[in-house]
């Protein structure tokens, strides 16, 4: 009984210790301007503010990165999903030179609308949007090349939409708009 209360106790420490690392090097790299990689080895929560310290992610097979609160990206963050990307909320990607590329054997979930602006958007992972996916201003492109399932519409305004073959993509409707979004 000590020896099992020992071991319990032991790991919920080790457990506690590794969040404590996490939100220390976050702080304290993000106040320097040093955040820049970051693997996620195991289940992990974290704001959409401390999502985009972060210029890239390892997600490790079997864990789940969960980011809560709305995101808006304004620089590129890339992903190496081997586990899963969840956003509990919308997810907009707008500035010159922004962008976001997702790759790996994991998923992505975004439980809001996804909205993309004249940006480029790869996605090579197993994706699920419960709201809309829309890419607003052209002159970038959206390529998947895994599962993208969306629960609302798609629509793409004057931007390449690109689609492997191996791939599949559901939506209520796909609306490709000013002459581009050629699937």
């Amino acid at each position: 009984m000590i020896e099992e209360n020992y071991t319990f106790y032991k790991k919920k420490l080790e457990v506690n210790f590794k969040n404590c690392l996490l939100i220390l090097s976050f702080l304290c790299f993000t106040k320097l301007g040093l955040a820049q990689s970051l693997v996620v080895s195991t289940n992990t929560t974290m704001t959409a503010a401390q999502f985009l310290a972060y210029t890239s992610y390892t997600i490790q097979p079997g864990v789940t990165l969960n980011v809560t609160g709305a995101v808006t990206m304004t620089s590129s963050v890339q992903v190496v999903d081997n586990g899963s990307l969840v956003m509990n909320s919308s997810l907009t990607i707008q500035n010159a030179g922004a962008a976001l590329a997702v790759s790996g054997t994991g998923s992505l979930s975004v439980a809001g609308n996804v909205t993309v602006s004249g940006v480029p958007f790869t996605d090579g992972v197993a994706t699920t949007i419960g709201g809309s996916f829309t890419e607003q201003n052209g002159g970038a492109s959206v390529t998947v090349s895994s599962t993208f399932a969306v629960t609302g519409t798609i629509t793409v305004n004057g931007t390449p939409f690109t689609v492997a073959s191996t791939s599949t993509v559901t939506a209520a409707s796909i609306s490709l708009l000013n002459g581009g979004g050629s699937i």
